[in-house]
């Protein structure tokens, strides 16, 4: 059994146990079987507390969500860009257009004075 490898551990410290079994009412019972006779007296020179184990999980989400949404950005702020570009033996260029919601606050085209290529 572990608590024989583990007892100046258990010596030395408490133990909780928490689990959402009724651990402790089956070793308290007086009509139970050898094997659970022998490891409740195995157990009990040890400090052994048993907790029922809480309802985190939901909780956990809850914090996670809570923690990692973002606040979403209100539609009049967003802007797009859109970037085109083109090159050939004749030279290269590139259009961008800015715009915020429907209305286009800008419309460039350049030409490019260096060389470059479609990749």
């Amino acid at each position: 059994m572990a608590a024989r490898k583990l007892r100046h551990y258990f010596l030395a410290h408490s133990i909780v146990v928490r689990t959402g079994q009724p651990i402790k009412q089956l070793l308290a019972r007086p009509e139970m079987t050898g094997w659970m006779l022998k490891w409740s007296l195995e157990l009990a020179e040890f400090e052994v507390h048993y907790e029922s184990r809480k309802a985190l999980k939901a909780q956990v989400l809850a914090d996670f969500v809570a923690e990692m949404t973002t606040p979403s950005t209100p539609e009049k702020n967003k802007w797009t860009i859109f970037v085109n570009g083109s090159s050939n033996p004749q030279g290269s260029g590139a259009g961008i257009i800015l715009k915020n919601g429907k209305e286009v606050l800008i419309e460039v085209s350049l030409g490019l004075a260096f060389p470059t290529t479609n990749n």
